[in-house]
């Protein structure tokens, strides 16, 4: 695994679902940041973020520019 580094509570933990460095500790399991993301929306995070953008575009089709 490269780039290993401390967790928010400063340990070194493993990913339960990919097995990369974990970054959050949830109901005692350990997850990286993308999986914690899929884990609470439902899809990775560029899916969301180009849901969002296209929301965005639409947003200003229909209001305008603000």
């Amino acid at each position: 695994m490269t780039g290993r580094h401390p967790n928010i509570f400063m340990d070194y933990r493993t990913c339960c679902k990919c097995k990369n460095s974990a970054d959050v500790v949830e109901s005692s399991k350990d997850y990286c940041a993308s999986c914690y993301f899929i884990h609470i929306i439902g899809m990775p995070i560029e899916e969301y973020e180009k849901q969002q953008n296209e929301l965005e575009e639409k947003r200003k089709e229909k209001y305008g520019k603000s």
